[in-house]
This record gives C-alpha cells, structure tokens and sequence, in this order.
C-alpha cells in the first residue's frame, strides 16, 4: 500500500523552520513539519501519555497523580510537590483513590463539581497538572507548541470543554488545540504502516498477527476496515470500522478491563494469603509481572508455582503464587456469566465482538472478521491473543446466534477468515502514535480551534457538529 507518509522528499520552508513534503497518487500534498511540533496529549483510562508529534513514541507515561497535587489552594488545600511516579502509602491509598486526575476519574469529578457548582476546582488542577507537564517534564514554553489532544469517543463534552478551558487559560496560553478521536488515530496509525506485501493474506486469530488486507489509500489519505476492540484499564470497546468511517449503531461498551482483572486478583489474594494487606500498586505488580492469560478455560492441572517478593518486604518473606491464582484472573474478561466481584456485564469480550459483526452490513462482515484491530494496554497480556482465538472459536461454534458466522472460521479464495491485524506499535500507544502522525502534517491544520477562535466562542465542536449546508441547514446543531 502506498502511504503518503513515507516517501518524502525535503524541501525547505520559509522561514526558521523546515518541513519535508510528499504527494499521494491523487494528487494531495502533505507537508510534514520539523520544527515547532505539536504537543500530543493521550487521556488514557490508566496512564497520561505525553510526548510530540512526528515521533514513534511518547515522551512520558504519566500515571494517574493525585489531585490534591494539582487543586487549587484557595478551594482544597494543597499537598506536596507532585512526582510521575505511582508510589503511594497504605495511609494515603486510600485517599487518592477518588482523587486522581485520570480522565475517567477526571469526568466523574468534573459531574460532581458542576452539580456542586465548583467546575473551578477541575479546571484549576487541569492548569496546573499541565503546568508540570510543560514545566517540569517537556521543558517548553506552553505558548510556542500547538497541542492535539486524543480524547475516547465517551469524553464527555464538559470534560472536554475543561481541559480546553485549561489550555486556553493566561497560564498556559497555548495558540491552538486539535481534538483527535481516539479510533480515528488509531486506524491512521495501522493502516499507514501496514505493509503493501501482505495485502491479501489473513490468518486463525492467534496464530499469527497480519497486516490488514483492506487498507487503502482513499482521497490522498489511508482509510481502513477494521473491527477496533479497545480493552483498556477502565472498559472495553469495540466498534467497527468500514472505509475509514465508524459504524456508530454496532459500537459497544463493556464494563470489564485491566481494573475488572485487578480485582478479580484481588479477590484471589485476599483468600490465599489472608494476613498480608496488598496495596492496590502491589496488585497492578503482580498483575503485571506474574500473571498471564491461560490458553484454555480449563483450570490449571500442574502444581506450579512463583516466588514473588512483596515491595519493602524481607527477601525471607516471599509469596508463593500457585498457578491456578496467577492465571485465573482474566478469566473474568471471557465470563458470559456476571462474577462475584461486582462487575454485572451479561456478554463476554467474545460475545461482545461476535454481536458487532451481526449488527454490521452483511457486505461488510467477511472484512471485519478479517481486520479484528486488539489495542489497548489489557490487550497486550501475555497469552491474550491465543486465548481470543480459543473463545472465538468455541463461541461461534456453539452459541446458535452467531451460527451465520460459522462460513468465517474458514478461508475461501474469495473471503478471509477470521484474523487478528498486526501492528508494529505497541498496543497500549497506538492511538498517540495516531495522533502524532496527524500533528506532523499541515492535512489536519484546519481541525485546530486556535486562540482568536475559542476566545470568541468559548467551546469546542464536538465530532457531532456536523453542518451539511445543502442539505439541512435550518437544523445545524451547534453547542
């Protein structure tokens, strides 16, 4: 596939700064700037990743921080210098925990504030937070970067108009700020990098991770058939994706991720291991280093075990995690029944995905099915791919709602089956990369809200302002 992202040729611009230019078989040109790059903001459900555009990775992984680092002293009183790290006391876990300044945390803040007419005490941490972003970790003056900031296709619009707020504020001062839908990245990212050689060719989900076979070059720009399944810390989502444009009546939400495994292993810890107190770090530890996804959903039959050392504890006192504990928690993630955990979801992430492709186009089926797009941090466990293929499989099989899929599971000359679309980002920082590509092109200059701009109007479209003058424009909906 020919991407115009990669043949580039330089050219110099006029003035301080350089840029390099390539043109697309349709004629378009893009011009990919060298100097100034935006500054590219990822709200993710677990970390704030931070970094430039035109660069394959962020700069910084950012975990939630407390709020009482960031609030403003004159509505909560305010705590010790803020750090990006994660280390927290029994003491004071419990008191971060609904402070924190995740954008999920960061909504549910925002809809308390606003109903206790308080939206100052968001905003006012939104502006110092970004505040140690710019001062203490990218060393830049706020007011020479455009920002883009990839917010999830739920941020609420009052979040956003917060954040927005905090950017435009005389703090910061920022001259322009491009809001960039999180699947939107995310495709751009795998379709631009997917090679041209593997068009055509799709495997069994797990075993092995191929390029889409659909990516196409579509007015200048790269445009893709994915099934997008985002299994982040907070929830998943999955939404399908036809030629680049999502298809919003199959879009689904789970209330089950990283956090749902997380307490599952709490759950199993607690039982296990009764007299020791875990903090919620020492279980994301755990969770991280020691567990996996097992193949099956059979339990374990060997009696193997792994030593783990607590943070701070004497190397005499180690947990022995049996194999049933260590590989039982993401269990939860393929339970069509609820669990005992409080997580009430009534479809599997299988389930889940199976149904989207019913409620997509007949047309459309065989490429979804083709292009299962997994990101997201949770998705990234080891053993989560061939787990995925083991359920689909059992589920096509045996549920009889999903019996039309069952032509899927196997390959014809003229239509693929089921695969998995490999990308060479990691699946936790594909959105940001999505984001950085857009930042270093002058194609997305005209989705940038610039100072003037917001000064005058004091809000940000939402991707549901859409005005189609000829056709209705007495009923143009504006916020």
């Amino acid at each position: 596939m020919a991407s115009p992202f990669l043949s580039t040729t330089a050219t110099t611009s006029t003035g301080s700064s350089s840029s390099s230019s390539s043109s697309s078989s349709s004629g378009v040109e893009y011009v990919i700037r060298s100097a100034h790059r935006a500054v590219v903001l990822e709200f993710g459900s677990r970390l704030i990743r931070v970094g430039f555009a035109s660069e394959h990775c962020p700069r910084h992984l950012i975990p939630n921080p407390p709020l009482s680092h960031f609030a403003d002293p004159t509505i909560t009183p305010a705590s010790k210098t803020p750090t990006t790290t994660t280390t927290t006391t029994p003491s004071t876990a419990a008191s971060q925990q609904s402070d924190a300044v995740g954008p999920a945390d960061l909504q549910l803040l925002f809809q308390r504030s606003a109903r206790r007419s308080q939206t100052a005490l968001l905003t006012g941490a939104l502006v110092r937070f970004m505040q140690h972003v710019y001062v203490d970790l990218l060393l830049l003056n706020p007011r020479d970067r455009r920002v883009i900031v990839v917010e999830d296709r739920d941020t609420p619009e009052a979040f956003r108009n917060a954040l927005a707020a905090a950017l435009f504020s005389p703090q910061l001062d920022v001259p322009a700020v491009s809001f960039v839908q999180s699947h939107d990245a995310t495709t751009l990212a795998v379709a631009s990098f997917a090679p041209a050689a593997a068009a055509g060719k799709a495997t069994e989900p797990g075993t092995a991770r191929q390029p889409t076979p659909t990516a196409a070059s579509v007015g200048g720009g790269p445009a893709a058939t994915f099934l997008l399944v985002d299994c982040a810390h907070a929830r998943t989502a999955i939404l399908p994706i036809v030629h680049g444009v999502p298809v919003t009546a199959a879009y689904t939400t789970l209330p089950i991720g990283g956090a749902a495994v997380e307490r599952q292993l709490a759950l199993q810890l607690g039982k296990s291991f009764p007299s020791v107190q875990f903090t919620s770090q020492t279980i994301e530890d755990i969770k991280v280093r020691a567990c996996y996804v097992r193949a099956s959903r059979e339990p374990a039959t060997t009696n193997r075990t792994l030593v783990y050392s607590l943070q701070g504890a004497p190397e005499s006192q180690p947990l022995v995690l049996q194999e049933s504990l260590i590989g039982s928690p993401y269990d939860v993630l393929f339970a069509d029944d609820p669990v005992d955990d409080g997580d009430e979801h009534e479809q599997s992430l299988v389930s889940s995905v199976l149904q989207a492709l019913l409620e997509s186009s007949v047309d459309d089926r065989a490429a979804l099915a083709a292009n299962i797009l997994l990101v997201g941090g949770t998705s990234g466990a080891a053993g989560f791919l061939k787990r995925f293929a083991v359920e689909l499989n059992h589920t096509v099989n045996n549920t009889p709602r999903f019996k039309s899929l069952l032509p899927l599971l196997t390959p014809t000359d003229t239509r693929p089956a089921f695969g998995v679309v490999d990308s060479v980002f990691p699946v936790n920082t594909i959105a940001w990369v999505g984001g950085s590509l857009l930042g270093s092109l002058n194609a997305n200059d005209e989705r940038f809200v610039t100072r003037e701009t917001y000064q005058q109007t004091k809000s940000i479209p939402n991707w549901a302002d859409v005005v189609i003058p000829e056709f209705s424009p007495e009923i143009a909906v504006t916020h």
